[in-house]
């Protein structure tokens, strides 16, 4: 790749750091990076990376602007509240630097999206608000072989960590004693403005770091396998090593046994005779929302809506034999099948589904 004048001239300030230098420069210009959320950590994240001269970011982001984000999220003003935050944030950057490649993603995250909106990035970055889908990023990260720079902020704490398959422990190694819902998050427990920018500049420089040091430029040492912690409220900064841990579902179980869902199939469509059938021998797992599941369902099943079903999969193997007669429904039948090749993907192989769904059954 060749800098004329004008990209030296914009990003001569970094260039002439001794240990970035030209070449340095022009890795960042090939890179693709993924930002999952534009919020109060993708905000000041993606301001820095667009500036730096990343080559094309794409950002998945489905939430509108509200009057409660402005506090930490400086990608957006008063005049944005209730404009979708994917075009408001777009916006911004594209007048920040009109050079980088911007791809948009106005969807949520989801187990039936994240393989193909995050195949074709280098790196994948957290700024979500959850613990839901931090798990889902770090799992299809594993699956694809992309490093995850993880970042979180609570109250006056946060936390930034690198995950690499490459490098040893993954995101599931660091949670693997905690419940995956009802973990604290920012929009339920608060959380001090100045906190999530500065998670998001250290996730920005430690995505600059990664680029480089991937490509073997200079001795940058990204936080592989690591956490750094900041408590805001004694400007105390520590950091920790991150074990592997070898029963984790995502690193050792599926490192072992994974099965990319395209490459094998072994479910089948069952009539709703069948079920009636074989109903002392199946576990049925009802998918969808709650309030349909209230209004009707099949006797015995068990409600875990298709958003989270993916989560709750990862630790069936605790539960359930793998040889066990698995039958799943939702209101029509494609989350079904979703869902049915997610099971073979943990090795779930007596899978079925009902044909055309609940909504099309005849009691």
């Amino acid at each position: 790749m060749n800098i004329d004048i004008n990209i030296f001239g914009k990003y001569n300030k970094q260039i002439i750091i001794p240990e970035f230098g030209i070449e340095s420069q022009k890795k960042l210009l090939e890179s693709r990076v993924l930002c999952v959320g534009a919020g109060g950590l993708g905000s000041t994240l993606l301001m820095y990376l667009v500036s730096a001269g990343i080559g094309t970011i794409g950002i998945v982001e489905i939430d509108k602007v509200d009057f409660s984000n402005l506090h930490r999220q400086p990608l957006y003003n008063t005049n944005d509240i209730g404009k979708n935050k994917i075009d408001s944030a777009y916006n911004f950057l594209n007048k920040l630097n009109p050079d980088i490649n911007i791809i948009k993603f106005n969807n949520k995250l989801l187990f039936s999206n994240a393989y193909n909106i995050m195949k074709d990035f280098d790196i994948v970055v957290d700024c979500t608000d959850n613990l839901e889908s931090k798990l889902l990023i770090n799992e299809y990260a594993f699956i694809l072989k992309i490093p995850m720079i993880y970042g979180a902020a609570l109250g006056f704490e946060g936390y930034v960590a690198i995950f690499d398959t490459l490098f040893g422990a993954c995101l599931r190694c660091l949670y693997y004693k905690y419940p995956v819902f009802g973990v604290k998050n920012c929009n339920d427990d608060g959380v001090i403005g100045p906190i999530p920018g500065i998670i998001g500049c250290l996730q920005a420089l430690e995505c600059i770091k990664l680029i480089l040091h991937k490509n073997k430029i200079n001795k940058f040492v990204p936080l592989m396998s690591k956490i750094l912690f900041i408590n805001g409220v004694d400007s105390n900064i520590k950091i920790y090593n991150i074990k592997k841990n070898n029963e984790c579902d995502i690193c050792s179980v599926l490192s072992k046994n994974i099965l990319i869902f395209n490459n094998l199939i072994k479910f089948s469509c069952v009539s709703y005779n069948f079920v009636k059938i074989n109903y002392n021998n199946l576990y049925i797992f009802d998918i969808r929302e709650k309030d349909e599941y209230k209004k009707s369902h099949i006797l015995g099943a068990l409600n875990i809506s298709f958003y989270l079903f993916y989560l709750f999969v990862s630790f069936l193997h605790k539960k359930l034999s793998y040889n066990c007669n698995i039958l799943i429904y939702c209101g029509s039948d494609a989350k079904s099948i979703i869902s049915c090749k997610l099971c073979n993907k943990y090795l779930y192989f007596n899978v079925y589904y009902l044909q055309k769904g609940y909504n099309n059954v005849i009691f």
